[in-house]
């Protein structure tokens, strides 16, 4: 994995279709609430988004989060 911002102490990540993503500043306007992203923090979230049938709306949310790197 490779990390292309300097500030690694503060992120809280999440992977999802083998990419990690920064979910900091959008974890707090989650429409569920922080708690789902943060309790999830550091592990791949992908099971638990299809069993929430999130729609294609959510998933174009993740277009707009910080990609901290990839998972090979």
């Amino acid at each position: 994995m490779s990390y292309h911002n300097e500030d690694k102490d503060n992120r809280q990540v999440i992977i999802f279709e083998n990419v990690v993503f920064d979910v900091k500043d959008y974890a707090p306007n989650h429409p569920g609430g922080d708690q789902y992203l943060t309790e999830r923090l550091g592990k791949n979230i992908e099971k638990d988004f299809e069993e929430a049938e999130h729609t294609k709306s959510a998933k174009n949310t993740f277009k707009d989060l910080p990609i901290v790197g990839h998972i090979a």
